[in-house]
């Protein structure tokens, strides 16, 4: 359950050219190294919530955050909601 330093050199630029806006967000969602990240986060989560009450408690928040910023996509709520930290990711 290794990134490998390729794919984590090529996060780093991922995400210096998506907070400057040098990318659209369909050239970062569609990133094959933030899918393996993503896949491996995954992975880790059961073990994590296992281990750890309070990272448990953590990853449900975080679900739970996911959980309303789609149900806000969905009904077309999202202009002006960026501005609160809890609609951007945890």
């Amino acid at each position: 359950m290794v990134l490998p330093v390729e794919e984590f050199n090529e996060l780093k630029e991922l995400y210096q050219n998506a907070i400057h806006h040098w990318c659209a967000v369909d050239d970062v969602e569609s990133s094959s190294s933030l899918q393996r990240l993503q896949q491996l986060m995954s992975e880790l989560e059961p073990h994590l919530a296992k281990k750890s009450r309070t990272a448990r408690l953590w990853l449900q928040y975080c679900h739970y955050v996911d959980m309303l910023k789609s149900f806000i996509v969905l009904n077309g709520w999202v202009t002006g909601l960026a501005i609160y930290p809890v609609f951007r990711r945890c």
